[in-house]
């Protein structure tokens, strides 16, 4: 019964917040003097885990078509690609008009991850029609792409795709509303076969469940949450290993109360029974400005608290995402609320950042004038109705382009051989030896080989790589 009653209790609070008349004219900035002290307090233990838990080591010997070392060989590097996700929604993805290469060039600046909706009711909207392919601007949705179209702009821009979600229970198509228990299972079933089939060699991973907590009028609802363990293993029956079956829940449990305990008791749970589960979301959203000031007084997702969350989270051995991102940047009108929002941007990724927990951190709207409800009327975007970089964009490019991007000049020893320390991902180098350069790229990853070796072709641009244990 307890359970219970948090989870109602939680559930008529967010209720509340969404319709809550509470905008910038009714809200005061408060003093700003013990937010700023105390995440300067935790910046050096932030940066320090970043330098520990995102960066690596690698030693490259660097050899000619006949496998003898080049010294003296001058190697420029570059980190082109994260192996860290950061995302954002593509959920307006050619539907932006005039503005659409705007928005998409912005997105590309920033982001190696989109994510799509998978929502049955927008996918399946009547009994066997399927809205997977492109069906051209005639037939869009607002904010419901089809699928189809957002894999073919991650293909084309060399970034991952990420389907969210597979269930939810806000989603639960209108036509199916009244079906049984069975019915409802055959019918997900079918779903989950339909999208692994299409869809799961190409994305990265789906959310398959999402806001377990809250949507409770669906027929297959229950108390005990055997929905959320029926639908994993359904899902691990019919998707490749490779792309990752995760779960999704509310904001509120990015805490130490008696929410977050309980999703760590439904994650320890499915864990006990060996059910597949390789993510688990963490929904980050501050829907009003009322939000937002708490966050600024201290009141609300304070560094010593998110750590401790995460700490105890990421003890049960699933790998952490934030996955949709809401930062009022209307709080005490537009220069200030800005500049605000930018600021706990970058507090609070930098401190996922440094989290050796976390995989991937995804913002929720890029632009302002396209969101939903309160994450549109707060103005949550990166960029404005224009396609303007806010200081929070310009301020997380900073970050995920510049401070933690790897760049270096290095030249190879008498044994053709060069070591540097960089952030994990892939990366693009340049050799060049004697007047003549070949381009080609490897991959520097968590856990990955701590040796490489790149053997030139011979030929400026062509070159082969050799990876050793």
């Amino acid at each position: 019964m307890k359970k219970k009653f948090y989870v109602a209790l939680w559930c008529a609070l967010a209720a509340a917040a969404f319709g809550a008349k509470n905008g910038p004219d009714t809200v005061r900035v408060p003093d700003l003097q013990a937010y700023r002290t105390a995440w300067q307090a935790v910046r050096p233990e932030l940066d320090e885990s970043i330098r520990t838990n995102r960066m690596g080591g690698l030693s490259v010997s660097i050899v000619d078509a006949d496998g003898r070392p080049v010294p003296g060989a001058t190697v420029d590097v570059k980190l082109v690609q994260h192996e860290f996700l950061f995302g954002c929604n593509a959920l307006v993805l050619g539907q932006m008009g005039e503005k659409e290469a705007a928005w998409e060039a912005a997105f590309l600046k920033l982001f190696n991850l989109a994510t799509t909706t998978f929502c049955l009711g927008a996918v399946e909207p009547s009994r066997g029609v399927f809205r997977f392919e492109d069906a051209g601007p005639g037939a869009d949705v607002w904010r419901r792409p089809p699928p189809d179209r957002v894999l073919e702009f991650c293909r084309r821009n060399g970034i991952k795709a990420k389907g969210q979600p597979l269930m939810a229970g806000s989603w639960h198509p209108n036509w199916a509303a009244k079906c049984s228990l069975d019915e409802s299972k055959a019918i997900y079933s079918d779903y989950f076969r339909r999208v692994a089939e299409r869809y799961g060699e190409s994305f990265a991973m789906f959310d398959v469940v999402n806001e377990a907590f809250c949507h409770r009028k669906a027929p297959f609802y229950d108390d005990k949450y055997e929905f959320e363990a029926w639908a994993l293993m359904t899902a691990a029956e019919l998707f490749p290993p490779a792309c990752r079956m995760c779960i999704n829940e509310i904001s509120s449990v990015n805490s130490t109360g008696r929410v977050a305990e309980i999703y760590r008791g439904r994650i320890r749970k499915l864990k006990e029974r060996g059910i597949r589960l390789d993510g688990v979301g963490l929904q980050f959203h501050a829907f009003t400005e009322r939000d937002m000031a708490k966050i600024l007084a201290l009141k609300k997702w304070t560094p010593a608290g998110l750590k401790k969350c995460y700490d105890e989270m990421w003890a049960l051995g699933v790998p952490l995402y934030i996955t949709e991102i809401t930062i009022p940047s209307t709080l005490g009108g537009t220069n200030v609320g800005e500049g605000l929002q930018a600021e706990v941007a970058e507090n609070f990724y930098r401190l996922w950042f440094a989290h050796p927990g976390f995989s991937g951190i995804t913002w929720w709207n890029l632009s302002d004038g396209a969101a939903w409800k309160n994450e549109g009327r707060v103005l949550g975007g990166l960029i404005d109705d224009d396609m303007r970089e806010k200081p929070a964009y310009q301020r997380l490019y900073q970050l995920i382009r510049r401070e933690w991007c790897t760049r270096a000049r290095l030249t190879a020893n008498a044994d053709g051989k060069v070591d540097f320390r960089g952030f994990y991902g892939r990366y693009a180098a340049r050799i060049s030896v004697a007047g003549a350069v070949e381009n080609l790229e490897f991959d520097l990853l968590r856990g990955g080989p701590g040796k490489l070796t790149l053997k030139l072709s011979g030929s400026p641009g062509d070159a082969q790589k050799e990876s050793q244990p």
